[in-house]
């Protein structure tokens, strides 16, 4: 599965390489949702790869006594490769292109550390049995993803991407759902708009 999805990387960012200058730009981003900063850079004429760092949480809820639900926070690195594709379509009916504000399909690769206030002794005692994955372990995600993004002039900025991949994390592996969801700020010089 990894093999794939790397091959499926090396094949898009190639693709666009040959092209004339790219129509994706370099954007950096302040994230509040998910707490932490992302830098995104052309590979290909309309190809980026985003790098981000931040703090996301897993939600776990109590297998035994009361219903209780915590946030775990864990601090996360993430890697994607973004093809985009309706550049031109957006600029046709004269939206925002800028700062790569354009639909996309990618291959995501996020990875998770363990929770950062977890204490497997006193978690796992009597009536604090978690489940969720396992929250004891890190967290690997990747695969192929849809998604949207949008960095509007007022600095606000929004990605959201859906897809299905591979999910591991302590015992658990297999076939999920995968995604993020990123509220923040744009933070680059502003240029003529």
């Amino acid at each position: 599965m990894r093999r794939i999805l790397l091959i499926s990387l090396l094949f898009f960012t190639f693709s666009g390489i040959a092209q004339d200058k790219p129509l994706t730009e370099p954007v950096l981003t302040a994230t509040f949702l998910e707490p932490g900063i992302a830098y995104e850079f052309p590979v290909g004429y309309k190809s980026t790869i985003k790098a981000r760092a931040a703090i996301t949480a897993t939600i776990a809820t109590e297998e035994y006594g009361e219903n209780k639900v915590r946030l775990f926070p864990r601090p996360l690195i993430g890697m994607s490769y973004r093809k985009y594709y309706n550049f031109e379509r957006r600029e046709d009916n004269r939206l925002n292109t800028k700062r790569n504000s354009a639909n996309y399909i990618g291959v995501i690769f996020l990875y998770a550390t363990k929770p950062f206030n977890f204490n497997k002794k006193s978690e796992l005692i009597g009536n604090n049995q978690y489940s969720y994955y396992d929250i004891t372990r890190t967290l690997l995600n990747t695969g192929v993803v849809w998604g949207i993004q949008r960095n509007y002039n007022s600095r606000f900025s929004l990605d959201l991407n859906l897809g299905a991949g591979y999910v591991e994390s302590g015992n658990v592996q297999g076939l999920s759902f995968i995604g993020e969801f990123t509220l923040g700020f744009w933070l680059n010089k502003r240029r003529d708009e």
